[in-house]
């Protein structure tokens, strides 16, 4: 069976303006224990969150230390990262900064 369909996405031209609603964030210092609960109650002050990845060590199953946070809005993500008062979770400091793919 061949399928011959053609997806087209549409990139952002360098210079232009992404107008997206798609919003991720890098979440760094974060706690081994903290868990996506722990994060959403933090930081959806700032918006309705979409997702939270928090990568895991393959041999011991904790956390790494870090996290990705899917806004629903773009909004949302640059009020987070413009932040400037201190974020505690689970007693440490975290440090908010923007995905880059």
């Amino acid at each position: 069976m061949c399928l011959n369909k053609k997806i087209l996405v549409q990139i952002p031209l360098l210079g232009e303006k992404d107008e997206s609603d798609y919003a991720k964030i890098f979440i760094a210092n974060l706690s081994w224990y903290a868990d996506e609960g722990d994060i959403e109650n933090e930081l959806s002050r700032f918006g309705e969150i979409a997702e939270i990845l928090i990568p895991k060590n393959r041999s011991t199953g904790k956390s790494r230390g870090f996290a990705f946070v899917e806004f629903e809005k773009n909004e949302s993500a640059k009020k987070a990262v413009k932040y400037n008062e201190p974020i505690l979770i689970k007693g440490r400091k975290i440090y908010i900064q923007n995905f880059r793919e």
